[in-house]
């Protein structure tokens, strides 16, 4: 009863610091002709919600009415709650999960004007196609998750940060091996892929693999890795750089899947893609938050 008490308070404080960041935004946008829309959408969104109990299970759940605004911070929360909770299923229905090998891989470009910036994430998609099809790949990496993630210059809010944080299940040789990948490899290769006259900023992790990390420590990892690359990013309140985000981001999907990875989430899901928009209103928060985990919500 008193950790269910404590997640349901947790959960009151963090919705109540959503909620005051959300209305901020709202308050940017509303006094535009056209963005008042998405603004009174973010505005209203979570203006009521009911926390009830499983009698079943004595889950905690939430229930309301939510706008699915990509730049409302309530529904990027519940959307990084929804990914965290997609790959601890996937982890339960397939165990082996655990004994795989995984990278966790960051690729950028230079900082574009934020009114640029469609075109920019356009020219990333394309030069990571371009990486997947490289031989290297195609033959060491058996499955991978891309998030799409964008934040400001710290100098200049009028210019964004657009970057990929990559996670790839591969092959032992790739982490600790004869194909193993270095970061100046990583760069040259996203170099080329991305088509620049400049060595973009890479970074590659290998997460331990299970003989030295443990099964449980390797899945705990890599649902951390997950739930870092879907935190919510609030930025500047300011209408000219949430006007132009929502309008250069608008119907770019942030969340894509490949290989492997793809087919068990097909396999243990409804059997269609992960959609960006694809959210229930109903969470249940114990497959959501845990006890050993200290850094709740994220």
């Amino acid at each position: 009863m008193l950790i269910h008490q404590h997640y349901e308070m947790e959960l009151i404080q963090k919705q109540n610091e959503l909620k005051s960041s959300a209305r901020a935004i709202a308050d940017e946008l509303v006094v535009h002709s056209t963005t008042k829309y998405e603004g009174l959408r973010i505005h209203d969104c979570a203006d009521r919600l009911t926390y009830d109990k499983d009698p079943f299970s004595s889950r905690i759940i939430t229930k309301g009415s939510f706008c699915r605004h990509r730049l409302c911070p309530i529904c990027q929360w519940r959307r990084s709650c929804k990914y965290t909770a997609i790959f601890h299923k996937l982890f339960d229905n397939y165990p082996t999960l655990n004994g795989q090998h995984w990278i966790y891989l960051t690729l950028t470009q230079q900082n574009c004007h934020v009114t640029e910036l469609r075109a920019a994430l356009e020219r990333m998609s394309i030069g990571f196609q371009r990486l997947r099809r490289q031989a290297f790949w195609v033959q060491n990496v058996l499955g991978a998750v891309r998030f799409t993630e964008v934040t400001h210059q710290a100098s200049d809010i009028a210019y964004a940060h657009p970057h990929y944080h990559c996670l790839l299940m591969v092959r032992p040789s790739m982490s600790q091996g004869n194909n193993y990948v270095s970061i100046e490899a990583w760069q040259e290769l996203w170099q080329r892929c991305l088509g620049v006259g400049y060595i973009p900023d890479v970074h590659a992790t290998c997460i331990r693999p299970p003989q030295k990390l443990g099964y449980a420590a390797v899945r705990e990892n890599v649902i951390n890795t997950v739930r870092y690359s879907t935190k919510p990013v609030v930025g500047p309140i300011s209408y000219d750089w949430l006007a132009a985000i929502s309008r250069e981001t608008r119907s770019l999907r942030k969340v894509e899947l490949y290989g492997e990875l793809r087919n068990l989430r097909l396999q243990a899901g409804t059997g269609r893609n992960i959609q960006l928009g694809d959210i229930a209103d109903d969470i249940v928060l114990d497959e959501i938050f845990h006890i050993d985990e200290g850094d709740l919500p994220y």
